[in-house]
């Protein structure tokens, strides 16, 4: 089948599968405004292979246009994002024009306070416009699958889906003299990095790196120096992409408290390095977590939740080599080939009758032990 994928830019979290549905035998053609962003660049993140995968940057809008005409009736166009981008909401409407098959690869957005308000008619009026011609909906976590579902569409073209990450091969042998904890992301508001601070305060027996920068460092480590953290955690600023990376396959416990995340890749990270994770239960990737021995999740925003759970993996100790073993390898669902062959049969379904597939992260029938 010949798939289109239509991104602002090459996506280090869809590359991978999509890598993969060409090796799958699809014809894959890979278009985008731009390349790797230059933030991602100046951290140390590999350029992406898309290996035989033809690239095209940057189209214009009669480059868009042909591309759409001429393609045959039965191709399929992936675009990425809800609302779209000036680019995405161009390929739907030709799509609509041309009678193409379209679909969206998006997450929910972000519906906190007044500016969520704006965003929820914004996408809703959008939706109307050029959310008509929708085959399918790749929904990122259960938030996406939610915002679509309550907005009234379909629930038959509404498939669970995530964000992947390049697979690990290796893991480290490593086991720790104290417990390390690792918060990886931007300090913002929405990643809840002060919420974890916080209910650190009464706690010990532990060390938090913090991997990352952004307007609210200055307030977080003053934050820190205020709770008598300063011992405990440690600001090391923005790593390169292998240093974060090793980081994070050597720590004890992956922290994502965010107050919203539409996924976190960060978490696909540290399972298949092997490191247990916990995160709220707004992030995206908390269903990932349905092993007790590879994580969990607490309720967003509760102090003494997050600080219970804490303290309960503080006190089971530091993690070893075969631990991490079995952490590993019960990521074989989120790998990028198992995401593939998902979509596969998303499209079988949609366009060939075929049954609806279950997403390999959620079937229970498949649940490791």
């Amino acid at each position: 089948m010949k798939l289109f994928f239509w991104q602002n830019m090459v996506s280090p979290h869809q590359v991978p599968y999509i890598r993969e549905l060409a090796q799958l035998g699809h014809d894959v053609t890979y278009i985008t405004t731009e390349p790797m962003s230059p933030d991602r660049r100046e951290l140390g993140w590999p350029e992406l292979s898309l290996g035989t995968i033809p690239i095209i940057l940057n189209p214009d809008t009669s480059t868009v246009a042909e591309l759409i005409s001429t393609s045959t009736p039965g191709s399929v166009h992936f675009i990425a994002g809800a609302r779209g981008t000036p680019l995405g909401r161009l390929v739907a409407k030709e799509c609509k024009r041309h009678c193409r098959r379209v679909g969206i690869v998006t997450e929910g957005p972000d519906t906190r306070g007044p500016g969520g308000i704006v965003r929820q008619v914004i996408y809703s009026l959008e939706r109307l416009v050029i959310g008509r011609s929708f085959n399918f909906i790749l929904a990122i976590g259960h938030q996406g699958v939610d915002w679509f579902t309550k907005r009234g569409s379909p629930p038959d073209i509404i498939f669970p889906f995530l964000y992947t990450v390049e697979s690990s091969t290796t893991i480290q042998s490593v086991t720790n003299n104290v417990f390390e904890m690792i918060f990886v992301g931007r300090l913002v508001d929405l990643k809840g990095v002060d919420l974890l601070l916080t209910a650190l305060s009464d706690l010990d027996g532990f060390r938090l790196t913090i991997i990352g920068d952004g307007p609210q460092e200055g307030r977080l480590k003053a934050l820190a120096l205020k709770l008598r953290l300063t011992d405990h955690v440690k600001f090391v600023g923005t790593l390169s992409n292998t240093d974060a990376q090793s980081s994070i396959a050597k720590a004890d416990l992956l922290v994502l408290p965010s107050r919203k995340d539409g996924w976190g890749a960060v978490v696909n990270e540290a399972l298949q390095a092997g490191t247990p994770v916990i995160c709220s239960d707004v992030c995206g990737a908390a269903s990932l977590l349905t092993n007790p021995w590879a994580g969990e999740t607490f309720k967003s925003e509760q102090i003494d939740t997050i600080k219970e759970v804490l303290s309960r993996w503080i006190s089971k100790g530091t993690v070893t080599p075969t631990q991490r073993k079995k952490i590993k390898s019960s990521t074989k669902r989120i790998e990028p080939l198992s995401v593939a062959r998902y979509v596969d049969r998303v499209l079988a379904h949609v366009y060939f009758d075929a049954p609806r597939p279950v997403a390999p992260w959620l079937d229970l029938a498949d649940k490791d032990t």
